[in-house]
C-alpha cells in the first residue's frame, strides 16, 4: 500500500471537510495516489479544483531534490511550494513550526497592546502590565507582573 508508515500504520492522506492531503515516501506514491483520486472522482461526481492543488517535497537530512518530474492532477501540473496551510497551521519542508510561532507572538503582542489601553483590566485582578519597549525588541512585547496592593492610577510597579 502507497503511503507512510508511522508505527506499522500506513497514512497516505490527511483529510477534513473538502480539504486533503496526500503523503507519500516517493513522487512516484504521490503519482500514483492522484490516480487513485481521479478514478475515484468520476464515478462519484467529484471534481477536484487542480487550480488550488499544488505539493511540497519535505527535505530529508542531506537530500536535496531540485530536478523533479511533473506532478499534474487531472491533467493540470501542480506548482511545488515550500510550505502550505493547512486547518490553521503552516507545514514547511524542513518540518519547522517558525512560521505558526510568529503568527501566535504577533498575536500575543496584539492581545498585550489590548491590555495595556485598558489596565483596569490587568489591575482589578491584581496583575499589572508592564511594556517592554527599547528594553528587549522594536516590536510590542509585554510583561506581567503581579501588583499586590496596586490601586488603579498610580505609574506601575517596576518588575525586577
Amino acid at each position: 500500500m502507497v503511503g507512510c508508515h508511522i508505527d506499522g500504520v500506513c497514512i497516505n492522506n490527511i483529510s477534513y471537510a473538502d480539504d486533503m492531503v496526500l503523503l507519500s515516501p516517493s513522487m512516484g506514491g504521490l503519482r500514483k495516489l492522484l490516480r487513485t483520486c481521479e478514478a475515484y472522482a468520476v464515478p462519484h461526481g467529484l471534481k477536484y479544483n487542480a487550480k488550488k492543488s499544488e505539493f511540497m517535497v519535505f527535505k530529508a537530512a542531506g537530500m536535496n531534490y531540485t530536478q523533479l518530474l511533473e506532478v499534474s492532477l487531472c491533467g493540470t501540473v501542480l506548482s511545488r511550494v515550500s510550505k502550505f496551510k493547512y486547518l490553521r497551521h503552516w507545514v514547511t519542508e524542513n518540518l519547522n513550526d517558525n512560521c505558526d510561532i510568529e503568527r501566535e507572538r504577533r498575536s500575543l503582542a496584539v492581545r498585550c497592546e489590548g491590555l495595556e489601553h485598558r489596565p483596569s483590566r490587568c489591575f482589578n485582578a491584581g496583575w499589572g502590565l508592564h511594556t517592554l519597549s527599547e528594553e528587549c525588541e522594536p516590536s510590542s512585547t509585554c510583561r506581567f507582573h503581579h501588583a499586590e496592593n496596586y490601586h488603579e492610577g498610580e505609574p506601575s510597579p517596576k518588575s525586577s
